[in-house]
């Protein structure tokens, strides 16, 4: 089995980094910007920036060291940073800070897709996960606020649903879903965690224990739809 791992730097991207690690034989390749140099030399590191769709193209060609992709995780996402923040009014909206949530949260997943997919095993099921979010939900949404990050997860089921559909005719097999994670104990969340009751609050390890589950249940029917680390399906 050979899973790719995109942002295995981060909080869920290391969680399913490590699971995949506890079996044997499985080869993995490991993504992100900076790789971790406490990897074991069994992981294939590979450095990838998804602002430059050079790196990500270098990036799915050095994959292919590990031969065809089984899984294929995407666990990219840009909430806030020490100068981003959800806006919570119109007047708080900045071209260039928008630019910045939708590049990382959109473009660069889709790019992904785009370099990766094709490298998938044909004939035999198989899965690619990208991390998305409730909020992103249209029909989810009664609060309003945090335009930047809710757009751009809406743009991203869009643009996993377009990709779904274009994918399904060249490899019948494959399964796009993109995946709710639940409120984890992260760096992206930390700031909004007061108004968590602890019990909804989920540790990396437990949030991917669910998304593992929930992924590898899906089948071809469910490509395209968004799915909630619960099972249920997310409204567009």
């Amino acid at each position: 089995m050979h899973v790719v791992i995109i942002g295995a730097s981060g909080a869920i991207g290391g969680a399913f980094l490590d699971h995949y690690l506890s079996i044997p034989n499985c080869r993995i390749t490991a993504c992100a910007r900076l790789p971790c140099s406490q990897w074991p030399k069994s992981v294939n590191a590979v450095s990838i920036d998804l602002l430059s769709e050079d790196t990500i193209e270098l990036a799915a060609q050095r994959s292919e060291q590990n031969g065809p992709i089984d899984q294929l995780l995407i666990c990219s996402g840009l909430l806030h940073s020490d100068s981003i923040a959800p806006e919570k009014h119109l007047a708080q909206l900045n071209f260039n800070t928008m630019r910045s949530v939708f590049d990382v949260n959109t473009l660069g997943p889709l790019l992904c897709i785009k370099h990766f997919a094709s490298r998938m095993r044909q004939n035999v099921i198989t899965h690619i996960g990208v991390l998305s979010a409730r909020v992103g939900s249209l029909a989810d949404n009664r609060l309003g606020g945090w335009y930047s990050y809710r757009a751009s997860k809406a743009a991203l089921n869009m643009m996993l649903k377009c990709a779904a559909i274009e994918l399904s005719r060249k490899n019948k097999k494959l399964v796009l879903c993109g995946l709710h994670p639940g409120t984890v104990d992260s760096d992206l969340s930390a700031p909004f965690q007061t108004r968590v009751p602890s019990s909804q609050l989920k540790t990396p390890k437990e949030s991917v224990a669910c998304l593992l589950r929930v992924l590898e249940q899906r089948r071809p029917d469910d490509s395209g739809f968004v799915f909630a680390w619960d099972g249920q399906r997310i409204p567009y």
